[in-house]
């Protein structure tokens, strides 16, 4: 049965259950995550019933109008399985990093994200989409392009379907890349010193950002495959589609630019709260150190009085000083800096095809 608790579960599945579906995954344990089986459902009612019945009513399926549309479904139905996998990494991460030994506060980790901003999520994609599509098209405009069934795919599949997918999407990861740092550098977090990787004991917490930033990288290159390939396939259809001009370029940029942004936020917290903590736990040896030395500012006349005692302080000093100050290894890096630069060279590679 795949059921979840804690902080992997989403504001979906917890509406889902109150429905009944835990009832229902009692008795079929096969059954998937609630988010999986809405997206899957979603991907069938729109990639197969709307359009054989768009086909039935005389008019054209959507693949063979614009082929490249078949990515949006198999976008979200990825979307869905990448939210049931982070939320439970992030279990697995608060496991592995042992956050309840390491903070008073291990409360402040038990959700990825608050269900308010998930809500708020919601209520902006549903707005969004209602506003592109009945205000923006129109309803005699959604109605010509495929009858009712396109009236269902924008009215309801878009919006409750989709929108929620990504909706939660959106709020997992902004969860873990702004405020699982946030809560890390000011939760009262401990740094793990001994950590043999000298990492401070967080490199689970950076392999899982590194890997919900490349959840968003396959997103950003989805989006620029739906925005530039339909003009090139579109000598093979009926259906000519205009070249995407700059407001497609600067909308990509920007929204490529802003998940930048939030990677570089997210790694900066984590940065500065490893500094800050390796500071003062230096500058805190440094000073016992200092008094077991006479004359400590003399190197001519600098004796130590208690040798072991000494010993025993430089080495706690040696165990901090080898411990980094980011939660990545070189190898993370380089792929970190892969994925800030491939979505772009792919849009720039599509736009000039």
């Amino acid at each position: 049965m795949q059921t979840s608790s804690g902080s992997a579960t989403t504001l979906f599945e917890r509406i889902a259950h109150r429905l009944g579906f835990k009832k229902l995954q009692d008795r079929f344990t096969w059954l998937p995550h609630p988010l999986i089986c809405w997206s899957i459902g979603m991907f069938f009612i729109d990639v197969v019933i709307l359009q054989i019945f768009k086909e039935l009513v005389g008019y054209q399926a959507t693949f063979f109008n614009n082929p490249v549309w078949i990515l949006s479904p198999v976008g979200a139905l990825v979307a869905s399985f990448a939210v049931v996998y982070l939320h439970r990494r992030y279990d697995s991460m608060l496991q592995e990093i042992d956050v309840d030994a390491r903070t008073d506060s291990s409360d402040a980790f038990d959700t990825i994200v608050t269900h308010n901003l998930r809500i708020v999520f919601y209520m902006i994609v549903i707005t969004i989409s209602f506003y592109r599509f009945f205000i923006e098209a129109g309803l005699q405009t959604v109605t010509e392009i495929g009858g009712i069934a396109e009236l269902i795919g924008v009215a309801i599949v878009l919006p409750l379907g989709y929108g929620i997918i990504y909706s939660e999407f959106l709020a997992t990861y902004i969860g873990i890349i702004i405020c699982l740092p946030r809560k890390i550098r000011y939760k009262n977090f401990q740094l793990h010193f001994l950590d043999p990787e000298g990492l401070g004991g967080l490199r689970p917490a950076g392999e899982l950002m590194k890997a919900t930033y490349y959840f968003l990288v396959l997103g950003l290159i989805n989006s620029a495959a739906q925005t530039y390939l339909p003009v090139l396939v579109s000598s093979l259809t009926e259906s000519p589609y205009p070249e995407p001009g700059l407001y497609a370029d600067v909308l990509f940029t920007s929204v490529w630019l802003l998940a930048i942004a939030t990677i570089a936020y997210g790694l900066a917290q984590i940065h500065w709260f490893m500094k800050r903590e390796k500071r003062q736990i230096l500058t805190e040896l440094d000073r016992a150190k200092r008094e077991l030395v006479e004359h400590p500012f003399d190197v001519s006349q600098l004796k130590i009085e208690e040798t072991s005692e000494y010993k025993h302080i430089q080495n706690r000093i040696d165990h901090v000083t080898s411990t980094q100050e980011y939660p990545t290894t070189f190898t993370m890096w380089f792929q970190i800096i892969i994925g800030l630069i491939l979505p772009k060279a792919i849009q720039l590679v599509l736009a000039r095809l």
